[in-house]
């Protein structure tokens, strides 16, 4: 180190030469002999703390511990079924209700789609889910 003052760094060097010549124990505090067991005393056993929190809860996977997401996809829970909607009278030509376009006619019905024309114009819905879920009802 570049000291701008030596007689400080001689001073410095100095008390650091006294600190290290003091025995380590010159400061610790003195020992009443009173609390000194006696060699066939038994010494008392030191109690243990208090728990101050509980423990955390054990996760489910090894790696839930660590931050990553498990592997194991939780398990959903089951949603109530649909009540199944008899879509056997729907075919080409019958009437259906939609709550926005109103009354239409059935015009196509193939690969799983219904397509109904309404005086706005022509829909096509996924068949049978359209009326399961209640977008349209057969007339």
């Amino acid at each position: 180190m570049n000291w701008l003052y030596p007689q400080a760094r001689q001073a410095f060097q100095d008390k650091q030469k006294e600190r290290r010549a003091e025995p380590l124990l010159a400061h610790a505090p003195e020992i009443d002999e009173a609390d000194v067991p006696e060699a066939d005393e038994e010494p008392e056993p030191p109690k243990a703390p208090a728990p101050t929190r509980t423990p955390p809860a054990k996760p489910d996977f090894v790696t839930a511990a660590f931050g990553v997401k498990s592997p194991i996809a939780p398990a959903k829970p089951q949603q109530p079924e649909k009540p199944k909607v008899d879509v056997s009278g729907v075919a080409v030509g019958s009437a259906v209700a939609h709550a926005k376009f109103g009354i239409g006619k059935v015009i196509e019905l193939n690969r799983g789609y219904v397509t109904v024309r309404f005086e706005q114009g022509v829909k096509r819905f996924i068949f049978p889910d359209a009326f399961e879920s209640g977008f349209l009802k057969a007339q």
